[in-house]
């Protein structure tokens, strides 16, 4: 049985999921809560729960019949993110990779892609741009929807730092245009109207055109409204700041407040 992803008014509601999933463990339909948690575990844990995600997929651990939901629900994605967030950057290097490794065997994308990306963003924030770019680019390769824009984004600041305007100038315009649709769909979709900030801005920098900044603040705030998780603002804030290490003539001081905002 596949569960869907529950909505009502907002994007994500991750008090229903947690209910919906303590029932189907009550009922020990543990491979349905297996596959929901491998629905939700990335926006759970951007709110702030890293631990409480990872407590989850432990709880799982040894119940699961379907070998391809057992490889996911060992949370070691999730674990990887935690160690991340918490600047522990090499033990979460070692967890990614390892993430990729059962991504390969179960043949699972959406945990490769969030594995390559999660490796990418690390190797950003601590200076190896070459390596942030070549995982960048291995999950934008596989050309999922879901996180196109978000491979796309990472890669338009990767190639700005490193010099590559021209390159970085088409991954942002790329990064709009797959945010675009995916607010097509549903105008609660957060992660697309930060993708759309991010980029945005980023082609303000490519053309030094102050144009593009009304619409980059419009997104963030859009996006703060729906949601102001702490894991969602600061990973936002960390991409942004890199970012805007790449702008050297002030052009996004004012954005940076609604990237920011919490209150």
């Amino acid at each position: 049985m596949q569960v869907t992803r529950l909505q009502k008014g907002r994007f994500f509601m991750p008090w229903a999921h947690l209910a919906e999933f303590n029932l189907h463990c009550a009922e020990q339909n543990y491979d349905t809560a297996a596959s929901l948690l491998n629905e939700i575990d990335s926006d759970y844990s951007l709110l702030g729960n890293f631990q409480r995600i990872i407590e989850l997929h432990e709880h799982l651990q040894g119940k699961i019949s379907d070998p391809w939901l057992s490889g996911i629900a060992a949370g070691i994605v999730c674990k990887a993110h935690v160690l991340a967030e918490q600047g522990e950057f090499d033990q979460a290097v070692e967890l990614y990779h390892k993430g990729i490794a059962i991504a390969d065997k179960i043949e699972n994308i959406q945990y490769q892609i969030e594995a390559l990306l999660g490796l990418a963003s690390v190797y950003l924030y601590t200076g190896n741009l070459e390596a942030a770019r070549l995982n960048a680019e291995l999950a934008h390769n596989y050309n999922y929807q879901k996180n196109n824009h978000n491979a796309l984004t990472l890669l338009g600041v990767i190639a700005l730092l490193q010099g590559d305007k021209t390159y970085s100038k088409e991954a942002f315009e790329s990064a709009i245009l797959t945010s675009n649709l995916l607010l097509s769909h549903s105008n609660k979709n957060y992660n697309a109207l930060d993708a759309r900030g991010l980029a945005l801005c980023g082609l303000a920098l490519c053309e030094e055109n102050t144009n593009y900044i009304p619409d980059a603040i419009s997104a963030y705030n859009a996006a703060r409204s729906i949601t102001r998780g702490t894991g969602i603002v600061g990973r936002n804030m960390r991409l942004f700041d890199k970012l805007a290490n790449a702008d050297t003539n002030g052009l996004l001081v004012e954005v940076g407040r609604a990237v920011k905002k919490l209150e």
